[in-house]
């Protein structure tokens, strides 16, 4: 929650580190060439990217404008994304088993 300490150390590395990253890797993934056989698996982790970007806004908007309310909402949205990771890995095996 906002007032905790895990919120003051969490949201400057959300901030400096784990935002910058996954923006980075949303645009490297979107710009991935693709085949039929790819597109719901890449779709999948584009889901899961949009889903923990979300959630990292909404901490930061959290902290900023001391809205704690918002930290219930990034919690929501980081357990939507953690779902969202586990059927992208599912989709990925499945790939991965398909080219064997």
């Amino acid at each position: 929650s906002a007032d905790t300490v895990a919120s003051d150390l969490i949201v400057p590395l959300i901030q400096q580190q784990f935002r910058p990253k996954l923006v980075q890797l949303q645009v490297r993934v979107q710009q991935l060439p693709t085949t039929p056989e790819l597109i719901s698996t890449n779709v999948r982790l584009l889901s899961y990217l949009k889903l923990r970007i979300r959630a990292y806004d909404l901490a930061l908007e959290g902290a900023r404008d001391n809205r704690p309310e918002l930290f219930n909402a990034f919690d929501q949205k980081q357990a939507q994304a953690d779902s969202a990771a586990r059927v992208f890995e599912i989709s990925l095996r499945k790939v991965q088993e398909s080219f064997r």
